[in-house]
């Protein structure tokens, strides 16, 4: 590929074209990260330490297009100022085109707690006439129903200790601007010029409350070993 003159980075893997319109839209997000407890070390504790790590995520949504825009640093004034002039740099799929994501994490909570008090009961609860159970099997909608109540009844019922609580980001991403020229008139290879660069900017829009102990210290430890022990084997 042909390169232009002051060009800042040799290759861009992405770019305002090559990336699709994402629109994502969700409700209450959870993620569990249970680590294994040292079984020396429990046993000589009377009280069980927390030894999962919980992440909450109130809403995610995310779209092509931001709120407040971020100012580029123009490489290429020349071709940015054309397209501007055509009223281009908005059209999806233009070849200069000025596209920018907006992600927002709204209601963000990372805790610990202890996995006895968040993991599933077993199927088939102990208790009962044999007549209900016979319902409900025959019925799987009150199945359904009476496992939705068991769910958040045991949710209820978790402590969670709070490290991060309560807070919300928004993340504005321009991916950078390459457009394609043709110099020779036979058709041979096309120049790439970069317009503008990347450009990102992240920011906390609620307040931030950091809560830390040597317990959940431990247990962060304790995962990013494992997993970096998990990633490294073959």
């Amino acid at each position: 590929r042909g390169k232009s003159a002051g060009q800042p980075m040799r290759s861009h893997t992405l770019t305002s074209r090559c990336l699709p319109l994402i629109y994502i839209n969700t409700s209450v997000i959870r993620i569990f990260c249970h680590g294994a407890q040292d079984k020396q070390a429990s046993s000589d504790l009377s009280e069980k330490r927390e030894d999962t790590l919980v992440l909450k995520l109130g809403s995610l949504s995310m779209a092509p297009q931001a709120d407040n825009p971020l100012t580029r640093t123009v490489l290429r004034k020349d071709i940015y100022q054309h397209a501007l002039n055509l009223g281009v740099l908005q059209d999806p799929g233009s070849e200069v085109e000025d596209r920018q994501y907006q992600v927002d994490l709204q209601s963000i909570d990372i805790g610990t707690a202890q996995w006895e008090q968040l993991k599933p009961e077993k199927e088939g609860v102990k208790g009962g006439s044999s007549a209900e159970s016979e319902r409900s099997s025959q019925n799987p909608a009150l199945e359904w129903n009476m496992a939705s109540s068991i769910r958040r009844h045991q949710e209820r019922r978790a402590i969670l200790t709070p490290i991060l609580s309560d807070f919300s980001v928004r993340v504005t991403a321009a991916p950078a601007i390459i457009f394609s020229r043709t110099l020779s008139p036979d058709g041979g290879q096309p120049e790439e010029v970069v317009v503008c660069g990347h450009s990102l900017e992240v920011n906390v829009t609620s307040s931030l409350d950091f809560y830390l102990s040597i317990g959940q210290v431990q247990l962060l430890q304790h995962l990013l070993r494992d997993n970096m022990v998990g990633l490294n084997t073959p």
